[in-house]
């Protein structure tokens, strides 16, 4: 499914979600820094998971 989505605006941050990247508001990593939240505009946090922390941050450019 997120083979039709643009792959610049869009990754899946956990089995269950995909989030598009301008609309993220906060990423909270958990103590051990494998995994953790994103919190959207309107203050719903979506659960962040190991892979989707990777690709979070290849989409972003960067470490996190």
């Amino acid at each position: 499914m997120t083979e039709r989505r643009d792959s610049t605006a869009f990754v899946r941050i956990h089995r269950s979600t995909i989030v598009r990247l301008d609309a993220i508001r906060e990423i909270k990593l958990k103590e051990e820094g494998h995994r953790g939240e994103v919190v959207l505009p309107d203050g719903t946090t979506c659960a962040l998971s190991r892979s989707g922390k990777r690709r979070l941050e290849e989409a972003l450019g960067g470490g996190l």
